[in-house]
């Protein structure tokens, strides 16, 4: 997928047409793997994954360098909150 035209990736059309609950329900096998997912979304988006395009969904994961550095950056902010 380009960063520049995720629309033109050869399953854009698909992808789009999805939310990342449908991808989650159709493919994820393990709870574990479906709640990382939401729990995800929820941090990353301040939404629920049927509010989220597939597409919209993977490009960002792509613009941030991957989930792990995602997930890793949203950590770290926590962790420098202080209460």
């Amino acid at each position: 997928m380009s960063i520049a035209a995720p629309w033109d990736c050869p399953k854009a059309d698909e992808w789009d047409s999805m939310t990342v609950k449908d991808f989650v329900d159709q493919t994820c096998w393990f709870q574990l793997t479906e709640s990382f997912t939401n729990g995800v979304v929820r941090a990353v988006f301040a939404t629920e994954p049927e509010n989220v395009s597939l597409l919209y969904f993977l490009w960002y994961i792509k613009c941030g360098a991957g989930l792990y550095f995602l997930c890793t950056v949203y950590i770290i902010n926590l962790d420098s909150i202080s209460l």
